[in-house]
Formats: structure tokens, sequence, C-alpha cells
């Protein structure tokens, strides 16, 4: 990115007023990034919004914003297979193993949930082929529910398992006390 450009501007400027943790307002941003006129500002806050899509910059409260310094992390299994789709337009639930490190059964789920999207459809001899790209990565929020659903479930059989052993504690103590 040109740091001449207003969106590398903005970026520097951010990183500059938001470094020690301190947040910013838009103005002070634009007066860091040397904005003048209208049309540079409006630009600025477009790359305001682009920022905060990339993860750079967080909104703190409403026209105050902060930087956020981002360590780089290896990209999720998810988003290598994402990646490979992206870039193959055809593949398979092998090469989404072999490319991502993915289990072939987690594979073939996400594969499943992106036809159900209309985002990839199934094509013979086990291939997915992609008909709709996106630029953004969609989210499996049926796994996510499914997975709430699940934490739910286990912490309601947990309580009453405890509420059940304590029930047999109180019995136990009731029955000790009658054979004192």
């Amino acid at each position: 990115m040109r740091v001449d450009s207003i969106a590398g501007r903005a970026r520097a400027a951010a990183r500059d007023l938001g470094h020690k943790g301190d947040s910013f307002s838009l103005k002070m941003l634009s007066i860091r990034a040397g904005m003048k006129t209208r049309d540079e500002h409006k630009s600025l806050t477009n790359a305001v919004g682009d920022l905060i899509k990339a993860g750079v910059l967080i909104r703190v409260e409403r026209g105050r914003y902060a930087w956020k310094d981002l360590e780089r992390t290896e990209p999720t299994i998810q988003e290598k297979m994402w990646r490979a789709l992206r870039s193959a337009r055809v593949t398979d639930v092998e090469e989404l193993q072999e490319l991502a490190g993915a289990s072939e059964d987690y594979a073939r789920e996400w594969l499943q949930m992106l036809a159900r999207r209309k985002i990839v459809r199934r094509l013979k001899g086990g291939k997915w082929q992609m008909i709709e790209d996106q630029v953004e990565m969609p989210a499996d929020e049926e796994k996510a529910e499914r997975l709430r659903r699940m934490r739910r479930k286990r912490k309601e059989a947990q309580e009453a398992m405890d509420r059940a052993f304590a029930a047999i504690a109180e019995a136990r103590i009731a029955i000790a006390d009658m054979e004192e």
C-alpha cells in the first residue's frame, strides 16, 4: 500500500495516533493524515471503514477509534480451505486435506455447508466447483449454533448431575443420622 495514497496515509496516521493504545476521533485522524479537502476527508472516512473491516482499527465508541496491533497468526484451517477453493475454483476433499491440513470429515462438512449456501456445487467424481465467488469467507453459523446447543445441553446435564449428587449426599447424611 502506497503511503502517499489516502488509505496509506490513513493507516499511518491511525498507527501514529493509536500506537500507545489511545483512542482518537475521525477529526484527529484527518488532521494527522493531512486531509485538506472535503473529498479527501470523505475518502478518509471510507478508508477508516476498510481498516475496520480489515481488523486494523476498532470502533471504541461512536466517532472514536483505536489501533489494533495485529500479530501475524497462522490462518485457520477454514481460511486455508477458502483460499485454496478460491484459487483453484474446482477442488475435492483430498486436495483440501493436503493444502489446508483439514481432516476428511471437516473438509467434506465445510463443502456441504458451502453447497447449502449455493457457493459451490458438487460435480461428478467427488469434485466441487465454486459457483459464487465472494471475497469474504462465509462463516459457518450452522456449526457454531450446533456447538452452542451442545454446550448448553452439556451444562444442563452437568447441573442435573450436580443436583443428583447433592441429593445423594443428603440421603447419605440422613441415613448416617438414623444409624446413630
